[in-house]
């Protein structure tokens, strides 16, 4: 009996280690956010994403952090912004969008790339941008227009979102005068016509799209002579034996842009010439673009974000503070008053909302914990007012939607300390 008692109780003790252990070993990875073995063991922890295999070059280990918090936030659903139906769409969408506020406050390329032609003098809001699936690919580019600035320095590029690196990359650059075909094929007119085509033609290249390097390749280049303006062209006599059809204009066609292949028809041959590219049968497509300021951006990529005006009642307000933005509709008035504890002091605002007041995240900041690794700077803070000792709060994240101001939400806080106040007036 004694022999069973010290058998069952080492089968205790020897589980009772294994969980020991098990419990040890789940709590450090948890500690370091890494996934566990066993169990969570009642503890609140969401296990991380899949560690991105991508390798990542020396001195890129801030925008691998980046890159990692994104992934860790996004919207499981994804629903953090207008039309993603994949994780992809979703890192891409805010990929441009992160771009885009990037370009308007350092002026640096979304390809994270900095250029001459980028000059801070103009006005980079007055700019333009657009979302479009161009080349029909699958997936939405991002065509950055720069129309505000030098005449030899505009032009537009166009990004494609790389999954594998999530990056952005440069596809495309030329001309802001573009027309795009629902057949791959890009029409850009050139940026003067200082040549002899007049009225008839204004010069232009034809490209058409490369599935395989993901590339425009140039098809030909397209110039006109009309004898009227100039019967003789830097010494050359109009050529009347190619000008069949007898109306004083010829065409150039300039296969791949090499001048060396250039050669002249009249308009017959041109015009079959053109409709191997651009028919009735072709449609130009109708791609919209808007001004390059932030609620242009915030508009187009959040899922949430108030347009128009929202309020009922009072005015809409945005606060801002140390790289919080948020958006308050209905606004009563809003109160400032100092606060201390003892010690320190410090200004905080008060705004007095009416009932049916949200608050929209258009804009925030992270910062770099003492592990090293970054997290986000703000929260929204709650306590319930039938039981002063139950508190909790809400991460603030970059897409979140729209946050309704309740009697229990207090306000926003960092480091436990509130820097914007909530009031329901009654």
């Amino acid at each position: 009996m004694k022999k069973i008692v010290l058998f069952a109780i080492s089968i205790v003790c020897v589980v009772a280690i294994g969980l020991g252990v098990l419990y040890s070993v789940d709590m450090n990875r948890m500690k370091n956010n890494e996934p566990v073995f066993f169990s969570t063991w009642g503890i609140d922890y969401a296990p991380p994403i899949e560690k991105d295999t991508t390798s990542v070059e020396s001195g890129d280990e801030f925008e691998a952090q980046i890159s990692s918090m994104i992934k860790q936030n996004i919207n499981p659903e994804n629903k953090l912004f207008k039309d993603s139906k994949t994780t992809i769409e979703t890192m891409a969408m805010l990929s441009y969008e992160t771009s885009l506020l990037n370009f308007i406050d350092i002026y640096r390329l979304p390809d994270m790339t900095y250029e001459e032609i980028v000059d801070p003098k103009y006005d980079a809001t007055k700019n333009e941008y657009a979302i479009f699936d161009v080349d029909n690919d699958g997936s939405k580019e991002l065509l950055l227009a720069l129309t505000n600035n030098s005449m030899a320095s505009k032009r537009t590029i166009i990004y494609d979102y790389d999954s594998e690196t999530n990056t952005i990359k440069e596809q495309f650059v030329e001309f802001p005068d573009m027309i795009f075909y629902d057949n791959g094929v890009l029409k850009v007119k050139n940026s003067h016509n200082q040549g002899v085509a007049g009225d008839v033609l204004w010069p232009y290249t034809l490209y058409r799209y490369n599935s395989n390097l993901d590339d425009y390749d140039i098809i030909a280049s397209i110039d006109a002579w009309d004898k009227q303006i100039m019967p003789v062209y830097y010494g050359e006599e109009f050529p009347t034996d190619v000008d069949k059809d007898g109306d004083g204009i010829i065409y150039y066609i300039i296969p791949n842009g090499n001048q060396e292949e250039k050669y002249a028809v009249d308009f017959e041959a041109y015009n079959d010439w053109q409709q191997t590219y651009i028919n009735e049968n072709i449609n130009e497509l109708n791609i919209e673009y808007k001004n390059l300021t932030k609620e242009n951006i915030y508009a187009a990529f959040r899922l949430d974000y108030p347009s128009g005006d929202l309020s009922t009642k009072g005015t809409n307000e945005i606060f801002k503070y140390n790289g919080l933005e948020l958006y308050v509709t209905n606004v009563k008035e809003k109160v400032k008053y100092m606060v201390s504890d003892g010690t320190d002091e410090w200004e905080e605002e008060k705004y007095i909302v009416y009932p049916g007041s949200k608050v929209y995240v258009t804009d925030t900041s992270m910062y770099v914990s003492e592990e090293g690794k970054l997290a986000l700077d703000w929260k929204f803070y709650y306590l319930d007012k039938d039981n002063p000792n139950d508190s909790y709060d809400k991460r603030i994240v970059l897409g979140m939607e729209a946050i309704e101001v309740t009697e229990d939400l207090v306000g926003v806080v960092s480091e436990n300390v509130a820097v914007i106040i909530f009031e329901v007036y009654k």
